[in-house]
Parts: C-alpha cells; sequence; structure tokens
C-alpha cells in the first residue's frame, strides 16, 4: 500500500459538508454555532502526520477520513465499532480513540469536519447511520472486545449521542457496537442496485441492513454476557396480528433476516464453505475497509 504524502487528502475550504453521498450546505454558507473550534482531527494532526510516514494512509471520501493501516485485514463481516460524538466533543473524543486503534493496526474511520458531524447529528440525518463519529474495523472478535473495553475507559465522562442501529457497550456511554458487512459481498438486485450482504454459517447471502433498531442476525451470539437480552421483532408492520392467534412473521421479515428458504435479493443458494470471521473481501468492494460504501454503517 502506497505511502500518502500528507496525513490528509482532500481538505479544501469549503464548507459544504458531504455524507453518503447526500452534500448539507454550500460553500461560503455560515458554518453555524461551531464556526471557529477546532476540527475533529484539530488534536491528533502529529499523530496522523507521523503514522502517514510510517506507511499508514489517511484518505477522505465522502466528507469522512478513513485512516488504513499498511497490512490490512480486510474481513468480510464481523462486530464493527461506533463511538458517537458532538460538533463539542469530537476533538477529544478522537483525541482518545485514535491512539488505540493506532496501537492495535486497527482500521478506522470518523467525520472528518464539524459540520459533516453536525449534518449528521441533526434531525435530518437518516436515522440508522446517525451518530456515527467514528467507526473503526477490528481485525478479529477477540480485539472488538479487547477495543470496546479500552474505548469505553478512554471515553468515560465525554458525550455523544445514542446511536439507534447499535447496542451501547455501556449505558450512557458513547462506544456502541454492531455486526455487519466490513467488505462484505456485493449482490446486484434484480433493479440493478447494489446491496451487500453477509454470509451465514450456511454459506447463504443476508442483505445487510442497517436500520434504525438494533437487529443483529439471527445466528450470531452477543459478545458480552452483560448485555442485555435482545429479542427479534416477531413482525414488520402492525404489532398486534389481525386473526389474534399469535405473532405472523412476513415474507419481507425471513428473508431479511436470514430465516426463509431464499436470499433477500431473490433465490440465493450456498457460495461454498466460507469463514465469515476470516474471509478476504474483494478489493475494491464497497464496504471494506478504506472502501467502506455505505460509510461507518
Amino acid at each position: 500500500m502506497t505511502t500518502e504524502s500528507s496525513a490528509i487528502e482532500g481538505r479544501g475550504s469549503g464548507r459544504a459538508a458531504r455524507l453518503g453521498g447526500q452534500v448539507f450546505g454550500a460553500d461560503g454558507a455560515d458554518a453555524g454555532p461551531w464556526d471557529g473550534l477546532p476540527e475533529p482531527a484539530g488534536l491528533v494532526a502529529d499523530l496522523l502526520a507521523r503514522i502517514s510516514l510510517a506507511g499508514w494512509t489517511v484518505h477522505r471520501r465522502d466528507g469522512r477520513d478513513a485512516v488504513t493501516p499498511p497490512t490490512p485485514v480486510h474481513r468480510v463481516q464481523g462486530w464493527k465499532l461506533h463511538v458517537s460524538a458532538t460538533v463539542l466533543s469530537a476533538p477529544e473524543v478522537l483525541a482518545a480513540c485514535a491512539p488505540l486503534l493506532v496501537e492495535t493496526d486497527t482500521a478506522f474511520e470518523y467525520v472528518a469536519t464539524l459540520s459533516g458531524l453536525a449534518a449528521l447529528n441533526g434531525p435530518w440525518a437518516p436515522r440508522p447511520g446517525a451518530g456515527k463519529f467514528l467507526t473503526a474495523y477490528p481485525a478479529t472478535d477477540e480485539l472488538f472486545r479487547e477495543l470496546a473495553k479500552r474505548l469505553d475507559e478512554a471515553t468515560v465522562g465525554m458525550v455523544g449521542p445514542a446511536i439507534l442501529s447499535d447496542q451501547p457497550y455501556r449505558a450512557g456511554g458513547v462506544v456502541h457496537y454492531r455486526y455487519g458487512a466490513f467488505a462484505g459481498v456485493g449482490v446486484l438486485d434484480n433493479d440493478g442496485g447494489h446491496r451487500r450482504c453477509v454470509v451465514s454459517p450456511f454459506g447463504n447471502l443476508v442483505e445487510d441492513r442497517c436500520e434504525a433498531v438494533f437487529r443483529p442476525p439471527p445466528w450470531v451470539e452477543m459478545p458480552f454476557d452483560s448485555s442485555p437480552e435482545w429479542r427479534a421483532p416477531a413482525t414488520v408492520g402492525p404489532s398486534r396480528p389481525a386473526s389474534g392467534t399469535g405473532s405472523r412473521w412476513s415474507v419481507a421479515s425471513m428473508q431479511t433476516m436470514g430465516t426463509g428458504p431464499i436470499g433477500p435479493i431473490g433465490p440465493i443458494g450456498p457460495i461454498g464453505p466460507v469463514d465469515p470471521a476470516r474471509s478476504t473481501g474483494v478489493p475494491g468492494t464497497p464496504g471494506a475497509p478504506g472502501t467502506t460504501g455505505a460509510a461507518g454503517s
């Protein structure tokens, strides 16, 4: 992997915030009450400059700075970490988290500007991605558990919004987690759209749908014994079935959760023995650390 000449690529004077292909604001627009505050990377600029000389890359894409180690581990899927922050706490949160992630050679990305973070935390942001200031992609589930604990300890007392798609590591903390695609498996659906999928233990592809509720695939075990018990909703739509004879599953919910005979995008058969925890993603696949596609999901 080529070392970039500067710690951060693409810095400019414009204030437009681009997140996931959407643009909020415009050049020359009022930056809002955060105008004059330090940008998120203000306290870690020296760290980013040092690691760029050691083979790390820091690349700006869709309003996020993606920080990738010299020898990244491209996982198909697994438990990922999200850390939330406000426009006031972002520099402090990043300064607390970045050294731990660099120490463990963990790829991560963060919202690069305060205007972008304000948009991400704002009322018009898509709920599934709201609040995800920093996303970390641990190389193993063991490292995920270690980082969850260490990041939580490093950010005690810091402020950030709740992340609806995730489970909080600690009530009131800013560290959250969810199971989903890293590189994922890209699938072209019948309408010509791209879908990112995870692989079930049986080798079937199941769409990784990031929603505004914590909804891990049914086959994964919760990573922490102390996590509150999670129960999948029995229905999609009204909570009471019309017949009154019990819970009613819809075809959509069966396909989304991988419980039906076909995949979420059509009849998808087994794709051979795949170890989801160790498989290598296809280079350039949307969703890989460094090319995450749906940023921060």
